[in-house]
């Protein structure tokens, strides 16, 4: 407790320098903030005892028998879902293959499926927020990409992308562009919007 308490003055007083210092953004300021308290809950000790973790491990199990929860959030895939038993918490899932093989687009859609019905947080270091929605309408539409960029679209698929807009603009999705970020970054960003939305499901 003593050290705990030490460091987090030590934080209190970094800190109040930090905020004098005109020449760092106040944006670096956070993510220091975020960095250190994120350092500073791994001092906490974090041993437990295999058999304090075993009841609540088969009366989750006992639940699953019963059907009466799913392993983890479905993907909108069920061969997908089958082999992986959905999405499950703290689960750190790599979709890996060749150039232009369809990774982006398969997480993408998977993400909008996710979307319908949690919040999904979605860090993109390669494209803008714009070039995103592109992606993601042409996902979910079915028209062609290149057909979106040009603005060649027949009236048809022009329909299907409001349609589609209309869609997207209901599912939970937040963004973060910022080409810029660090593991640590992303971290203290996931904090902040689980809590904002508890029912966050999903990390891309």
């Amino acid at each position: 407790q003593y050290l705990v308490r030490r460091k987090l003055v030590e934080i209190g007083v970094d800190m109040i320098a930090a905020g004098e210092n005109m020449s760092m953004p106040p944006t670096d300021h956070l993510s220091r903030l975020d960095n250190s308290l994120q350092a500073l809950s791994s001092v906490q000790p974090q041993l437990v005892h295999v058999k304090a973790i075993l009841p609540d491990v088969f009366e989750e199990l006992e639940r699953r028998y019963r059907g009466e929860t799913r392993q983890g959030v479905p993907t909108g895939f069920p061969a997908l879902d089958e082999k992986l038993l959905g999405l499950c918490a703290s689960d750190l899932v790599v979709l890996a293959g060749r150039p232009s093989m369809g990774k982006s687009a398969l997480a993408h859609q998977i993400m909008l499926n996710v979307a319908q019905t949690h919040h999904v947080a979605l860090f993109t270091l390669e494209m803008d927020r714009q070039q995103v929605i592109g992606r993601l309408l042409a996902s979910r539409s079915g028209v062609d990409m290149r057909n979106i960029r040009s603005g060649q679209m027949t009236p048809e698929e022009l329909k299907q992308i409001i349609s589609t807009s209309a869609a997207l603009e209901e599912s939970r999705i937040v963004f973060d562009d910022n080409s810029a970020l660090t593991v640590a970054d992303i971290e203290g960003s996931v904090s902040r919007m689980k809590a904002l939305y508890p029912d966050l499901a999903l990390v891309v």
